[in-house]
């Protein structure tokens, strides 16, 4: 939790535009190298001065700093050090240290080594693929600070920090254990791990497991499948998709087999969005969904074209609050309306008015299933009873 506060109260002058950067130069004693937010060595801690202090390098130069800098030599480095954030805890008490080491991002752009300047140029990061990785056994456990890594077969390792997790805990799993997971890979090319024959690193996000039949399916209120209802002799599970996996979910569990599912437990409480569903499981069938972290954007973005609607409003959906969430023009065409845009409306919504709707028609993405052959708009201007309103 304390991390968790500290990235709260710091995340305005993280996320600022106007963020200062200067590249300065430190000379000072190595104390460590070690781990900050992955499980390969990042950050580099020296003495300057009589002061603490460390700052980070891409894990990709991990190799490099590792043969080439030791512990008690004396180097130089020139750094990007954030001068908003400087500046910004000099008006906070105490924990400056740790605050520097979690959130600053200060980087190591030159070190020098034998009287020689080498730049460690910016890397992007190449770790952002997704993974669903089932029924793995726990070989070992390595604990660091407030981190925990999972070490399976085959060089797999599952790294969970307090800032890289869901709410579900960790602390139960134990050797010999058999978990499943999700989450994002980190880079291991020219990285230096603090266990040898790392082969792939995840972020680890564990997975419940349950098992049951199909239910129902859960629709978007303009008619997309989005989520399913799997039932068992215990328990009723709502789970969510990406919309443009609904085909394959649905032929996956069609005919009523039962099956295990692997879902995040991660959710909002008194939210309708369900958990997401990663992974099916039906004897030697298996259908993951590695596209992590889609919680309340099930709905995928989707490409658009122009077009001109007219017809009569043939009915008004509204929330249990009597809002308006969207209207119907004939049979089939359903066009999404705001808040703003209902209470500018007024009474002119009403059924059987005539209307003229510009705007953007939703294309339909393979692999998408809809509850009924809606065409869904999304509208630009709406002109009733006479008078034209242009939605932003």
């Amino acid at each position: 939790m304390k991390s968790i506060l500290w990235l709260i109260l710091l995340a305005p002058v993280l996320a600022a535009a106007q963020v200062k950067f200067e590249v300065q130069e430190f000379t000072g004693t190595v104390a460590s190298i070690e781990q900050a937010w992955r499980f390969s060595y990042e950050r580099l801690r020296m003495d300057v001065d009589g002061k603490p202090v460390s700052f980070l390098f891409y894990p990709n130069y991990g190799k490099f700093i590792v043969e080439n800098v030791k512990i008690g030599d004396r180097i130089s480095l020139r750094v990007k050090v954030n001068l908003t954030l400087r500046q910004r805890m000099k008006e906070m008490k105490p924990l400056e240290a740790e605050m520097i080491d979690r959130f600053s991002q200060e980087r190591i752009v030159e070190i020098k080594i034998k009287e020689s300047w080498t730049e460690l140029s910016e890397q992007p990061f190449q770790g952002r693929a997704g993974g669903v990785l089932l029924e793995k056994k726990v070989v070992d456990i390595y604990k660091w600070k407030d981190k925990v890594s999972f070490i399976f077969n085959n060089g797999l390792i599952g790294h969970y920090s307090i800032l890289s997790g869901t709410d579900l805990p960790v602390k139960d799993i134990r050797i010999g254990d058999v978990v499943s997971f999700t989450g994002y890979n980190e880079p291991v090319e020219g990285a230096v791990f603090p266990v040898p024959n790392v082969k792939a690193v995840y972020f680890f996000n564990r997975l419940q497991k349950e098992s049951g039949k199909i239910k129902s399916y859960l629709y978007k209120q303009n008619g997309v499948c989005l989520g399913v209802v799997l039932q068992n002799e215990y328990k009723d599970f709502s789970v969510g998709f990406p919309s443009d996996y609904a085909a394959q979910v649905r032929n996956f569990l069609s005919g009523g087999r039962e099956v295990d599912f692997y879902y995040l437990g991660f959710k909002i409480e008194n939210q309708i969005m369900p958990p997401e569903l990663h992974a099916l499981v039906a004897g030697t069938d298996t259908l993951k969904i590695e596209r992590l972290f889609f919680y309340g954007g099930e709905d995928v973005q989707h490409d658009h074209t122009a077009v001109e609607i007219k017809g009569a409003i043939s009915r008004i959906n509204r929330t249990n609050r009597g809002k308006i969430m969207s209207i119907m023009v004939g049979s089939d065409v359903y066009v999404e309306i705001d808040l703003i845009t209902a209470e500018q409306l007024g009474q002119l919504i009403r059924r059987g008015n005539e209307v003229v709707i510009t705007g953007d028609e939703r294309i339909k993405k393979e692999g998408e299933v809809y509850q009924k052959d809606f065409r869904i708009i999304t509208p630009r201007t709406i002109k009733v009873a006479g008078k034209e309103f242009i939605i932003k």
